[in-house]
């Protein structure tokens, strides 16, 4: 059992732990929401199977996930939600089932919001999973065509009611949720008020009046946050420079794909200590500008995000100079302080590209981690991979880079990173 603690201040984490359960806290920098919680609880979990209760339900039974799970686990379904019966819920009567009903009528359930609910991980990975009240029937809706879908009585559910001043918040996203699925669907249709439709559809998309805007700036590592790359400095002080210019060379050939490069030159730094290998990545040189730049967009607003084929290791030792609020890159496996050698294949890829970590997937996940979308999302960068992110990413910007990036980039910069500070004025 997996406890997402959405960094509340009461004692949950603590009686969950006591009880036997996996307690995971929320960053306390994602934005706050049902659905963030959902997307954390996932990301964090394993398991073929994922299965979701509400917390706040008072007479909960084990019985309730042997019932929700069972219809799964037989094949009959892909995707299963816990019907129940309690006092009606105002915002499912009022809300949910009338459009439902009206734009959705060959879904029938009797509780189109119900927390409970069950599903293969891979549905819960293809679909999107938005941060506010309007996710349970927004998974409901955005299941793919083909996913064997069923209602089980859970029987009767005591859950606690929530207070007038929330049911108004809640009614409008739950509404906005249905309603952009309709129009996103083609199942809405406004005739020639296009104006009308652009309003309603930005009225959907808004976040609350009182929230800020989550910006982010994904910077590649290697050549654009230091001068120099990682794997470079490692192989002259360990080495191996030779090795890896001939694996280079195989690479650039077509005889080697990034993905087996990544991993040859891991097997280099089997037996080095952790510490050795910060020691040696935190000695080069920072790119002309950079931590004036990472300085000045914090100041701004935006978050920062280090994302890079090298290493982890090298990554948390960069994003602790320059105060990065996120990174990812290949994660190294560690036993007793030394590398093993081995990558450990669980960070982002796709069956697109052959790098040993998709930037395109990553840029996705990051955008995910801030609550936003990957267009709300710019990535800078020198390299193929990076130019794969900017298929996704809302910016792209080529620093020092590449003509294949060159072409695929919005905004060019060459060695000063504060040019960028001139462009996003």
């Amino acid at each position: 059992m997996l406890v997402v603690d959405a960094c509340s201040k009461d004692r949950t984490a603590d009686v969950a732990l006591r009880a036997g359960a996996r307690v995971v806290r929320q960053d306390e920098h994602l934005p706050p929401g049902k659905g963030t919680t959902m997307r954390f609880g996932i990301e964090n979990s394993t398991g073929d199977v994922l299965v979701f209760f509400d917390t706040d339900i008072d007479n909960f039974k084990t019985d309730f996930v042997d019932r929700i799970v069972s219809p799964i686990l037989s094949g009959e379904a892909d995707f299963v939600k816990g019907g129940f019966r309690r006092k009606a819920g105002r915002v499912t009567e009022m809300v949910a089932k009338p459009l439902m009903a009206v734009f959705f009528p060959e879904i029938k359930v009797k509780q189109p919001l119900s927390g409970q609910i069950a599903g293969r991980r891979e549905l819960f990975e293809k679909i999107r999973i938005q941060r506010d009240w309007g996710v349970d029937v927004g998974i409901l809706l955005d299941l793919p065509s083909g996913a064997k879908v069923k209602e089980v009585d859970l029987g009767y559910i005591s859950h606690r009611m929530k207070q007038e001043g929330d049911l108004s918040e809640m009614s409008q996203e739950v509404a906005g949720t249905i309603m952009t699925r309709s129009v996103g669907q083609g199942r809405l249709f406004f005739g020639g008020m296009r104006n009308v439709l652009g309003r309603l559809t930005s009225w959907l998309s808004t976040a609350p009046p009182n929230a800020k805007k989550t910006r982010v700036v994904i910077f590649d590592m290697d050549g654009v946050l230091l001068k120099g790359r990682a794997i470079d400095a490692l192989a002259r002080k360990y080495g191996f420079a030779k090795e890896l210019l001939g694996a280079r060379q195989r690479c650039a050939s077509g005889k080697m794909s990034e993905r087996e490069l990544s991993e040859f030159l891991a097997r280099f730094l089997k037996g080095l200590r952790v510490n050795d290998v910060k020691k040696t990545v935190s000695k080069i040189s920072l790119n002309k500008g950079v931590k004036e730049t990472v300085k000045e967009l914090k100041q701004r607003g935006f978050k920062v995000a280090i994302l890079s084929d090298s290493y982890q290791i090298a990554c948390d030792v960069t994003g602790k100079r320059i105060k990065a609020d996120y990174s990812i890159g290949n994660l190294l496996e560690v036993k007793d302080g030394k590398l093993t050698g081995a990558i450990i294949t669980s960070q982002p890829n796709c069956s697109e590209c052959n790098f040993s970590l998709c930037k395109r997937v990553g840029v996705e996940r990051i955008a995910r981690k801030f609550g936003v979308s990957p267009r709300e999302c710019i990535i800078v960068g020198d390299g193929e991979n990076d130019a794969h992110a900017m298929d996704v990413a809302g910016l792209g910007v080529a620093f020092n880079a590449a003509s294949k990036v060159k072409e695929k980039a919005h905004i060019l910069i060459d060695k000063d990173m504060r040019d960028l500070l001139e462009y996003l004025n």
